[in-house]
C-alpha cells in the first residue's frame, strides 16, 4: 500500500496543481481586456485549446507508450534502453505536432471561421493562433517527457515541474503580459508558452541527468 502511495499521492497533488493553473489561468485570459474584447479574447482562447487538443491528444498516446516502456525496460534492469524509449518517443511525438503546427499556421483563418462566426472573435484568435503552433512541439515533447518520468515513478519530480510551471510560471506569466504589459490574448499566452518551454526543458533536463533511473519504486 505504501509503494502506492508513494508513488499516488505526488500524481494526485500534481493533478491538483495543474487544475488550480488552469483555472487561474483562464481568469487572467477574461481579465485581459474591457467588454466586448475581454469575450472575444476568452471565447478565441477555448476554441484555440479545443484545436489544439488535434496535437496534445495523440503526444498522450505517445506519453502512454513512453512511460509503458520505460517502466518496462526499468523492469527489465535496462536503464540505457528505457532512456532511448523516452527520447525515441518525444521524438516522434515532436514531429508529428510539428507536422500539425503548419496546418495550424497555413488554416488559422478557415479554423477560426468554421467554430466561431463573431467577426471579433476570429479577428482576435486566428493571428494568436498562428504564434500557437510554434510551440506545438515544445509543447508535446514536454507532455512526453514528463509522461515517461512517471512512467519510472519519478512522480514527485513532475509534481514540481507542474507547480513551478504552472502556479509560478504561467499565471503570473500571463498576469504580467497579458494585464499588466496590457498585451491581450498574445500577452497572456505568453505566459503560457513560457510554461510550455518549462516543463519541456525540466523534463529533458532530468531525463538526461538520469536520477529518474535510481528511483525506488
Amino acid at each position: 500500500i505504501w509503494r502506492i502511495l508513494r508513488i499516488g499521492i505526488p500524481g494526485a497533488a500534481e493533478a491538483a496543481v495543474l487544475t488550480a493553473a488552469q483555472f487561474l489561468f483562464i481568469k487572467v485570459v477574461s481579465m485581459t481586456a474591457p467588454e466586448p474584447l475581454g469575450g472575444a479574447n476568452y471565447a478565441a482562447h477555448m476554441i484555440a485549446v479545443r484545436l489544439e487538443a488535434i496535437t496534445y491528444l495523440p503526444a498522450m498516446a505517445w506519453m502512454t507508450a513512453a512511460a509503458t516502456m520505460v517502466g518496462q525496460y526499468l523492469g527489465a534492469r535496462a536503464p540505457q534502453q528505457a532512456a532511448r524509449a523516452a527520447h525515441v518517443a518525444a521524438l516522434q511525438g515532436g514531429a508529428l505536432a510539428a507536422l500539425i503546427a503548419v496546418n495550424f499556421y497555413v488554416w488559422a483563418d478557415a479554423l477560426f471561421s468554421v467554430m466561431s462566426s463573431d467577426p471579433l472573435v476570429r479577428q482576435v484568435g486566428a493571428p494568436a493562433f498562428r504564434l500557437l503552433a510554434f510551440v506545438q512541439p515544445i509543447l508535446c515533447m514536454g507532455i512526453i517527457y514528463n509522461g515517461a518520468l512517471r512512467g519510472a515513478g519519478d512522480t514527485r519530480y513532475t509534481m514540481l515541474t507542474s507547480l513551478i510551471s504552472g502556479l509560478l510560471v504561467r499565471v503570473p506569466g500571463a498576469y504580467l503580459g497579458g494585464i499588466v504589459l496590457e498585451g491581450g490574448l498574445v500577452g497572456a499566452w505568453c505566459g503560457m508558452w513560457a510554461d510550455n518551454i518549462v516543463r519541456f526543458a525540466l523534463g529533458l533536463a532530468r531525463q538526461l541527468h538520469g536520477g529518474w533511473k535510481r528511483v525506488r519504486v
